[in-house]
C-alpha cells in the first residue's frame, strides 16, 4: 500500500518545501481553501457538537479548512462513540479515529514532523527602563 500524500499546508508548517523549488511547483494547480472550518453542522446532537469543537480547537493552527468539515465530522462523531462504549468500542473504529487524528496532525508522532515558527522573543536590555 502506498504512502499517503501528505498535505500541503502540513508539508508547510513542517518546513518541508523550504529550499524545494520543484516540490512547490508540482503542487501549484492544487485548489486552496482559506476559508475555518467553522460552527459543527446544525444536525449533529449536543454533545456530538461538542466533540467537533474540541477537534477544532485541539487541531494546530492553519490545518482545518472549510474543506475538512465532513472528516472533522466524522472525527466528532467517532470521539463521540468512544466515549460512550469505552473499552466496547470496535478496534476498526478507533483505528479509523486514530487516522483521522493524523490527518489533522493530532498525534504526537504528527506533531513531532511539523515545524512551526515561533515569534522571536525581543530581548531585553538594561538600558530598556
Amino acid at each position: 500500500m502506498p504512502r499517503k500524500r501528505i498535505p500541503t499546508n502540513v508539508l508547510e508548517l513542517r518546513g518541508s518545501l523550504k529550499g524545494r523549488p520543484q516540490r512547490r511547483a508540482q503542487r501549484d494547480g492544487e485548489p486552496l481553501v482559506s476559508e475555518p472550518v467553522g460552527n459543527p453542522p446544525a444536525s449533529l446532537s449536543d454533545s456530538e457538537r461538542a466533540c467537533w469543537m474540541e477537534l477544532a480547537e485541539q487541531a494546530p493552527t492553519g490545518v482545518l479548512t472549510r474543506a475538512d468539515r465532513i472528516a472533522v465530522e466524522m472525527g466528532a462523531l467517532l470521539v463521540h462513540r468512544l466515549r460512550l462504549e469505552g473499552a466496547a468500542t470496535p478496534p476498526a473504529l478507533l483505528l479509523r479515529l486514530h487516522c483521522i487524528l493524523a490527518c489533522f496532525v493530532m498525534t504526537p508522532a504528527d506533531r513531532s514532523r511539523v515545524n512551526v515558527q515561533r515569534p522571536v522573543k525581543p530581548s531585553v536590555s538594561k538600558f530598556d527602563d
